[in-house]
């Protein structure tokens, strides 16, 4: 795992100083090891956390005029390797397969590798420089471009150290932050900065600077049914991948709670990997019974054989360091669940264990989600069903009239838009759009079948600028890679193929995985109801609102006349019980922090 960041200078000034800000900022994301790669058109920046090949797998790695960064795991490596005939590899790292890949078939070569990724190919030979994000966007990159260059980077602070201009504060995106409580890709915070969608690479002609974004990989499109039986296609595909995710030259850790998620990933480990190098690392919130499941992860990792490591989380110190972890997710994240994801990590790289699986992506893929469900129940009642989930041939059928809607069904944002004149300034939900937001908008379809509509919308939206996005930065700040065996391509495919033929939603909660476990975690697991990974939230939001709310009060959403001073006073001189309103307060204490970091 590493960071990756580069410069290419337009206007004839090719001072590439730049480039050691670069490696100074991404430190975090690669302690062992850095480079710095200059020609007189590009320059690139690398640094590495090193897990396989060691000793061997210094970058970048170059031949016949194409030079190679890579951030990520690319898990078939090995049989790729075999069929490369007399390559001269000079290391055993798997990221060096990219190469020969990509000189034997361009880059098409994204289609014959599996893994998490964010590549950078720069081919001297015709001049460009490709940037390639992976399939579900577990690797970020970010870029920017104006007279002077195009720069780009792994995370925000890279990027805003190496940008010597004012940015502009971008209010739609804002107005997303406050209805989603991210901001979804590509799209971010400032107006001059995008991301690479998932699934897509960025061609960049080095001496035109024109940039040209293709996408290689959609989840619906690519997605074809594996056999007939969904139970046994999950159970082979998730064993293949949690597997091939336990590949490395170090231990690997396992975020471990009482759910079923989780604790699929440790059973399956422990089954493919010496348990003396498998560790678990569980999460207590000491007096909250309620949303403490370290006893009952406790239990399965002894009954595992595996290595603990328990994590007890103070409700003081998570609001003490509030403005760190804001700081550290590199992105305006109101997830509260952060903190505690962000102990596991220290917890990690203090036990000298710089890999971490965890179980993200599960509830977006089989139904985890109570209120996606409800959604989706109470859109099957206003809707024709057979034109909803009807099986048809035909994949360019329209979808219905009136568009698939999901995020408007959460309760916090039907609060949210009915309160907004109350919340907001006019300016704000003028320049914002705010009100005329919604997801038939904003939401492309893929398909005229609800079900797998919604399931791509939690994939690209809550899971990877939530999700997927602050795990990465959360574990990077922390120099610990995260993998998530959920979201194995062949697997995301073979249930969206499945699914296309067999539809699932109203089978209930995780049907088809929880299925597939049987014969491998015990009945009391599979049957415990959903907790999530849940954290004692309205006292930590207490505890932040006396620390840390007086900042509110002439910040800067008042000062850009985003929320109303009105409402600012209510959330700071009241109690705040009502969900709607904790979520409202833990938006704009988020996004106020953020903001006075980086501006």
């Amino acid at each position: 795992m590493c960071g990756v960041g580069g410069y290419i200078p337009h206007n004839g000034d090719r001072d590439f100083s730049i480039l050691d800000r670069m490696v100074k900022a991404l430190a975090h994301r690669g302690p062992d090891d850095h480079s710095i790669f200059c020609d007189q058109k590009v320059g690139i920046a690398h640094t590495r956390l090193a897990i396989n090949g060691i000793e061997t797998g210094h970058q970048p790695f170059m031949h016949d005029g194409v030079v190679l960064f890579v951030n990520g795991e690319i898990y078939n490596h090995q049989s790729l390797r075999d069929q490369m005939g007399d390559y001269p590899f000079r290391s055993r790292s798997d990221c060096e397969i990219i190469l020969p890949l990509y000189l034997k078939y361009g880059m098409d070569f994204v289609h014959h590798i599996q893994g998490m990724f964010a590549i950078a190919i720069y081919d001297q030979r015709i001049g460009k420089l490709f940037l390639v994000r992976d399939r579900l966007g577990e690797k970020p990159i970010i870029f920017y471009q104006d007279d002077n260059g195009f720069l780009f980077a792994s995370e925000f602070q890279t990027l805003l150290g190496a940008i010597e201009k004012d940015l502009t504060l971008d209010k739609r995106q804002i107005g997303d932050f406050f209805r989603y409580q991210f901001i979804p890709e590509p799209n971010t915070i400032f107006a001059e900065i995008k991301k690479i969608p998932a699934g897509h690479y960025l061609e960049v002609d080095i001496k035109s600077g024109n940039c040209r974004l293709i996408e290689f990989w959609n989840m619906l499109v690519n997605s074809r049914a594996a056999g007939d039986d969904p139970a046994r296609f999950i159970k082979q595909a998730l064993t293949d991948s949690v597997s091939a995710c336990l590949m490395a030259d170090t231990p690997i850790a396992i975020s471990l709670s009482s759910g079923v998620d989780s604790s699929a990933i440790a059973a399956i480990a422990a089954q493919h990997k010496a348990r003396s190098d498998i560790h678990v690392i569980t999460v207590g919130y000491g007096k909250d019974d309620t949303f403490d499941e370290s006893s009952q992860a406790h239990d399965f990792a002894a009954a595992l054989g595996l290595q603990e490591h328990s994590v007890v989380i103070d409700d003081d110190e998570a609001s003490a360091r509030f403005p760190e972890v804001v700081l550290a997710k590199d992105e305006p994240i109101a997830d509260i669940s952060g903190f505690s994801y962000l102990k596991i990590m220290e917890c990690a790289r203090k036990n000298g264990l710089p890999v971490i699986l965890q179980g993200h992506g599960s509830d977006e893929l089989f139904w985890g989600y109570p209120w996606v469900n409800n959604s989706l129940s109470r859109l099957s009642k206003h809707a024709d069903m057979r034109q909803l989930f009807a099986i048809h041939p035909d994949e360019t059928a329209e979808r219905p009239a009136h568009g698939f809607v999901l995020y408007e069904e959460a309760p916090y944002l039907r609060w949210a838009i009915s309160n907004a004149h109350h919340v907001f300034t006019q300016e704000f939900l003028e320049a914002s759009g705010y009100l005329s937001l919604n997801s038939r908008d904003r939401y492309g379809a893929h398909s005229h079948r609800a079900d797998l509509e919604y399931t791509k919308l939690m994939c690209d939206y809550f899971l990877k600028s939530v999700g997927v996005a602050q795990g990465d930065r959360l574990s990077m700040s922390c120099s610990v890679e995260m993998r998530l065996p959920f979201l194995d391509q062949r697997l995301v495919e073979g249930v969206i193929g499945l699914r296309k033929t067999s539809p699932d939603y109203a089978l209930g909660e995780k049907f088809w995985l929880r299925k597939a476990l049987k014969d491998i975690l015990p009945a009391a697991i599979l049957q415990r109801p959903k907790r999530g990974f849940g954290s004692p939230a309205a006292r930590w939001l207490t505890n932040i609102q006396r620390d840390w709310g007086g900042v509110l009060r002439d910040g800067l959403l008042v000062s850009e006349k985003i929320i109303k001073p009105e409402m600012v006073k209510h959330l700071l001189d009241n109690r705040l019980t009502a969900a709607p309103e904790l979520t409202l307060f833990r938006q704009a204490i988020t996004l106020e922090l953020w903001l006075r970091q980086y501006s």
